[in-house]
């Protein structure tokens, strides 16, 4: 049968003294993401996994702090499909108007988010949670997310793609190359959007840049247009975290 994996690991979330969260699974709740068969339901997954990953950090004051292709399943029931977010014994209580204290997070270093990889004593926010799920969905759309997509990729091939960059090398390599391809819409699309498959993760990967990066309405979002002059060499994540209404 597929992989399957718990609802969520047991195990506390991190950061503060007096604040302990714990959850014990007696059930299995989904299959692995690498384990999908229609890659809509991957796409389903993730949208799921956004919105809890909202409500952790808003309504629990929780911040995911390992996203990765394990940390999403996919549930199939008689009602349909559903995601659900999984890996949080890593999870920190955050505050969503102060951002996260620093702390050593272990995702997979190819999704690690710029800020932590260039200013790990800055504090996290939400963003960051979002960012690292946006490097997820790039490598999935490019990698395949069907177990006849990833057959049929070759692995070699992905040594020679720019988004291999985002984890080869110093983690000042990494972050010049993540920042360089998040730069803009036309760099986005040419060095990372135009080798992952086409259809709704590749549209969703587009979709979430603009937001992360691009979007004016997003608070802190890089618009080259309307950052100040003296940050114009200035990292787009980190311009985006240090932004204050």
């Amino acid at each position: 049968g597929s992989p399957q994996a718990p609802a969520a690991s047991g195990g506390n979330a991190q950061g503060s003294s007096d604040c302990q969260h714990r959850r014990i699974v007696m059930r299995w709740a989904g299959n692995m993401i690498f384990a999908a068969t229609d890659p809509n339901h991957v796409t389903i997954a993730i949208a799921d996994a956004m919105i809890a990953l909202n409500a952790a950090y808003y309504k629990c004051k929780i911040l995911h702090g390992n996203i990765s292709d394990r940390a999403i399943l996919i549930r199939e029931t008689k009602d349909g499909v559903s995601g659900v977010l999984t890996e949080l014994d890593y999870a920190t209580c955050a505050d969503p108007r102060a951002g996260t204290a620093n702390c050593e997070l272990p995702e997979l270093v190819m999704f690690r988010p710029i800020l932590s990889l260039v200013r790990p004593d800055l504090p996290r926010t939400i963003l960051d949670a979002f960012e690292s799920l946006l490097y997820l969905i790039c490598y999935l759309g490019t990698c395949g997310v069907t177990q006849a997509e990833r057959t049929a990729f070759d692995e070699a091939t992905l040594l020679e793609l720019p988004i291999k960059l985002w984890s080869a090398g110093t983690t000042k390599n990494m972050s010049d190359a993540k920042r360089s391809h998040m730069d803009s819409m036309a760099t986005f699309r040419s060095s990372i959007a135009r080798y992952m498959h086409p259809g709704p993760l590749c549209d969703l990967a587009i979709s979430l840049h603009r937001t992360l990066f691009l979007n004016p309405r997003c608070p802190g979002a890089c618009v080259r247009d309307d950052m100040p002059p003296e940050a114009v060499e200035c990292d787009p994540l980190i311009y985006r975290n240090t932004f204050r209404n």
